[in-house]
């Protein structure tokens, strides 16, 4: 039988290079990501809002104190934990300035602690949310675990640290994201007994689980030697890809913008990216999958796209996606999508051979996070694993991963976008 590594190779062509000057944002498409199916199940979620007062140095983008949920552990899971960074809320992904665009987002779940419960409150949600589930049904193996999830209200994905505001229309806006996690870390130690916990699972979807990544290292030094940690990164194996209606890396270009912006090479950040290589010489790398991943020290788990929805509209602007699927995509755009899954699926096996213990679950279908769709909690959203010979669902190879079931942990689609019978595409 062909190894995976071979069938993989055979699917992709050379890599295409650019040097670009301008980035020329006129160019960036109205784009919201994929039409998928969300899932809605008739169940209860409830989440412990914590606040952390100024004293923490934590605070919103708008000043306001941070706020994060925990769902508390119990019986076999009270000294574990699943910690989810949420994704998006980047500042500047719009093609407007960082601190412009983080002014627009000043009065939202993304700038104010005061979009969510007050302190010490419960709240409520309408479906279960993957290995963030409360709901056994859903989520058998971490279900009962304390579950933290860290609220991204900096607009850099958890990296901001100036201790003074910046000043844009007259208004106050505060970058503290690493203060905003590093205080949600010690609460946890300080009132959840984080040190003396067995497992944790870091988490995170989209820029969430780079967050996770990019914090495992400074985590590995922070909490002891004896608790095992993993990583499952959801949707945040990113390109670094050329933009060809920008003329420029787009995701690149917004990096280096934060970086510009935000300090994010400050003593504060060295902190946090202390063992990536490229922290003195080009910062922004630090804040891309792409270039972190090697260093790793723990075991990873990615879910992801091959076509990542959000990477084809938001950061290249291939706008017939926002239609549906690819009846809607004129020959040009799919053959610059199979460029990307062609890369992408390169970049998937340069992890997979640089990382023997980390898993994969990669669909071929226009997504984005999937853990919160049926390829968690539905069969008909299963991908083959071409050497055990088995399907699954993300939930089982999740599970298969993490309690190492099998010696075989890469789900990957080999049939492409265009003929996976798995792939279902809605429209609005």
């Amino acid at each position: 039988m062909k190894t995976l590594s071979f069938l993989l190779l055979s699917l992709l062509a050379s890599v295409r290079s650019w040097t670009p000057e301008v980035c020329d944002l006129s160019g960036l498409n109205d784009t919201h990501g994929s039409q998928r199916e969300m899932v809605t199940i008739n169940v209860t979620e409830t989440y412990l809002v914590i606040e952390l007062d100024h004293s923490t140095g934590a605070k919103a983008l708008d000043g306001s104190n941070y706020k994060f949920y925990i769902t508390p552990g119990n019986g076999t899971g009270a000294d574990k934990f699943v910690i989810f960074w949420e994704g998006g809320a980047y500042c500047g992904n719009e093609g407007e300035s960082v601190l412009q665009s983080c002014y627009g987002k000043l009065n939202g779940r993304y700038g104010t602690s005061t979009a969510y419960p007050d302190n010490n409150t419960w709240t409520n949600s309408n479906h279960a949310e993957g290995a963030f589930s409360s709901q056994q049904e859903y989520n058998p193996m971490f279900w009962n675990w304390n579950k933290v999830k860290i609220i991204p209200l900096d607009g850099a994905n958890f990296q901001g640290s100036l201790d003074e505001p910046l000043v844009y229309n007259n208004t106050n806006i505060w970058f503290r994201g690493f203060n905003n996690t590093f205080s949600t870390f010690e609460y946890l130690r300080d009132h959840f007994d984080l040190f003396n916990a067995s497992e944790i699972l870091l988490g995170g979807g989209s820029a969430g689980g780079i967050a996770a990544m990019q914090w495992s290292q400074f985590l590995k030094d922070w909490l002891p030697k004896n608790i095992r940690i993993s990583i499952f990164g959801d949707g945040a194996m990113f390109l670094d890809a050329y933009n060809k209606h920008t003329g420029c890396f787009l995701f690149r270009y917004m990096m280096q913008q934060l970086v510009d912006a935000l300090s994010l090479n400050s003593s504060a950040n060295n902190i946090l990216y202390r063992n990536c290589k490229y922290r003195n010489t080009a910062t922004w790398k630090c804040l891309m999958m792409k270039y972190i991943y090697e260093d790793i020290e723990y075991a990873g788990f990615l879910s992801n796209s091959q076509t990542d929805a959000s990477e084809l509209t938001e950061l290249m602007s291939i706008s017939c996606l926002n239609e549906g699927g690819p009846d809607f995509c004129d020959n040009d755009e799919r053959k610059e999508i199979t460029t990307v899954r062609e890369d992408f699926l390169r970049f998937a096996l340069k992890i997979k051979k640089a990382k023997p213990t980390w898993g994969f679950f990669l669909r071929s279908c226009f997504e984005h996070s999937l853990q919160f769709v049926w390829a968690w909690y539905g069969e008909s959203m299963d991908v083959y694993n071409a050497e055990s010979q088995e399907m699954s669902s993300l939930r089982n190879a999740l599970y298969n991963w993490y309690s190492q079931k099998t010696s075989s942990n890469s789900y990957i689609d080999l049939i492409d976008w265009l003929h996976n019978p798995r792939c279902v595409y809605l429209v609005e």
